[in-house]
């Protein structure tokens, strides 16, 4: 659980959730309540992903490395 993995970090303020797929898909829809009520009054809480899209997929073999690229940037 994610409680279980803070606890091994018990300095961190910031939890962030990176996901590759963009904004409008993945977990983090599914998942932002629960991080927000479990651990918002303790830590910094952010997402990290592509910009929204209506394709999870660019179509191009060097767009998606320099997108993945800024992800990790960003996070």
């Amino acid at each position: 659980a994610v409680a279980d993995e803070l606890a091994r970090f018990p300095g961190a303020r910031e939890i962030v959730w990176l996901q590759e797929e963009p904004e409008n898909m993945g977990a983090w829809n599914s998942i932002k309540g629960r991080l927000y009520e479990a651990h918002g009054d303790t830590h910094d809480i952010r997402r990290v992903s592509r910009f929204e899209s209506g394709s999870p997929a660019c179509g191009s073999a060097r767009v998606h490395a320099q997108e993945h690229a800024e992800l990790i940037a960003r996070a």
